[in-house]
């Protein structure tokens, strides 16, 4: 049953990141397709360079709207009209939590993924190698594992209080700018303690411990104080 959540909580959320990347990867041909024109003399040598600069806000809407999407994916399956059929499965609530933080992070990656296909078709191919080969195997891994549980972190983090902005705790209602106010003084607390060791283990136990506690505390608040 855990499997099938995974695979409908992919299939819910799967038109908005496949239709980004898309995106991303049409604006880089055309940038590629213009730089090599442009070579040719047949169009403005600065035509690419514009591409090149759309290409940028669109890489940086694409991590803002990624964040929404998650967001709003995780908002809808739990707080809008899906969450009723939802929370009538037949699998805890802690299982719909991981599903969720699964996907989330499946998404992220691909979308990681897709970036460094743009790299390689806007770059140039050999200098791009070279800066890949010259980077050392565990740089590479300690580089990628330390992005993924920052992240994870991030959406850790958001789920809470997302989740707490539609629980009720001693019989009043937590307000949704309450609950914001948690989230970036939940992240400034982090940040301030990963920053008193910058190195990876510590900086991996930290994060860890932080989305254990986010984790717990969101799945609690989903058994015990959510309300629709």
């Amino acid at each position: 049953m855990f499997i099938k959540q995974i695979k409908h909580d992919l299939a819910f959320s799967k038109a908005a990141f496949l239709g980004m990347s898309a995106l991303m990867i049409a604006f880089a041909f055309v940038h590629r397709l213009l730089l090599a024109v442009s070579k040719s003399g047949v169009i403005d040598q600065g035509v690419p360079f514009v591409v090149m600069a759309l290409l940028s806000f669109v890489l940086f809407g694409v991590v803002v709207v990624s964040i929404m999407q998650i967001y709003q994916f995780y908002k809808q399956n739990f707080f809008g009209d899906a969450g009723y059929l939802m929370l009538t499965l037949p699998v805890n609530r802690g299982r719909l939590l991981a599903s969720k933080m699964i996907v989330s992070m499946l998404w992220f990656n691909f979308m990681l993924v897709m970036g460094i296909v743009v790299m390689f078709i806007m770059a140039d191919f050999d200098g791009l190698v070279m800066i890949i080969f010259g980077t050392s195997l565990q740089d590479m891994v300690s580089s990628t594992v330390l992005i993924n549980l920052i992240i994870m972190h991030l959406i850790a983090a958001m789920f809470f209080c997302i989740t707490l902005s539609h629980s009720i705790i001693a019989g009043w209602r937590i307000h949704g700018f309450i609950a914001g106010m948690v989230y970036f003084v939940y992240l400034a607390l982090y940040a301030w303690i990963v920053l008193l060791d910058a190195r990876f283990g510590f900086i991996a136990i930290t994060t860890l411990i932080s989305v254990g506690i986010a984790f717990v505390g969101t799945w609690y608040l989903l058994e015990k104080r959510m309300t629709l």
